[in-house]
């Protein structure tokens, strides 16, 4: 289920923070040049791993955005996810 993969790294992420100074920033990610990056990532790969996308060190923004720009683009049929297994990472495939 995506949803339970999503608040699993969502706890990740806040326990990260929760050890780090964190500085707001404005507007560091966007829904839309995160959709641009993921589409550039598909010219280059038929398949991208949702954790490879937003790497090791992860904000909570960083997180919620690329989630929201891969679910945009999978609304608009640009890209498909799934998983193989409850709780597996998310799996991110160029649409039709």
């Amino acid at each position: 289920d995506l949803s339970k993969v999503f608040n699993k790294l969502l706890k990740r992420a806040k326990l990260r923070e929760d050890f780090e100074e964190v500085s707001i920033s404005r507007d560091e990610y966007s829904v839309a040049v995160c959709m641009d990056e993921v589409m550039r990532l598909m010219e280059e790969s038929e398949t991208i791993l949702f954790t490879h996308l937003i790497g090791e060190e992860f904000t909570r923004e960083k997180l919620v955005t690329y989630f929201l720009s891969i679910l945009e683009l999978a609304k608009i049929g640009k890209i498909k996810v799934g998983q193989k297994a409850n709780f597996d990472d998310i799996i991110i495939r160029r649409g039709i």
